[in-house]
């Protein structure tokens, strides 16, 4: 998708207020900020940061937690986001691709990275 495609897509999705009414989304300069700025982020390497760049993109700007718990499918070894709407996803991965790319050494860390971040997403959504 292009960088207009990704402008385009509605943060947050439309069905998060419809799951609860109430989320007000916190900006992405807020949530990029509050990662760079943090304590942690001096200590955490790429693959840690991009986990919580991911989480706080998906409870507090893009999904809100009440849709993630409720679309969070439990199978026998690992969680996963089947019902989560993509163009959420998807933004988030242009996120992390702006804010993280340029530390990653290449295409496939950065994707192994982000399967990771959203894996472990899917299983702290499910306790």
């Amino acid at each position: 998708m292009t960088d207009e495609d990704i402008r385009k897509i509605e943060i947050p999705v439309p069905e998060a207020l419809k799951y609860d009414q109430n989320f007000r989304p916190a900006s992405e300069e807020q949530i990029i900020q509050q990662i760079m700025t943090s304590k942690k982020y001096e200590t955490m390497d790429v693959q840690e940061t991009m986990i919580q760049l991911c989480k706080k993109l998906a409870e507090k700007r893009v999904f809100g937690s009440r849709l993630m718990a409720d679309t969070t499918v439990a199978a026998p070894n690992h969680s996963n986001y089947t019902n989560l709407p993509d163009k959420g996803i998807i933004y988030i991965l242009h996120v992390c691709k702006k804010v993280l790319g340029p530390r990653v050494k290449s295409e496939d860390e950065f994707w192994e990275y982000f399967r990771d971040a959203m894996r472990k997403l899917a299983a702290r959504c499910r306790r």
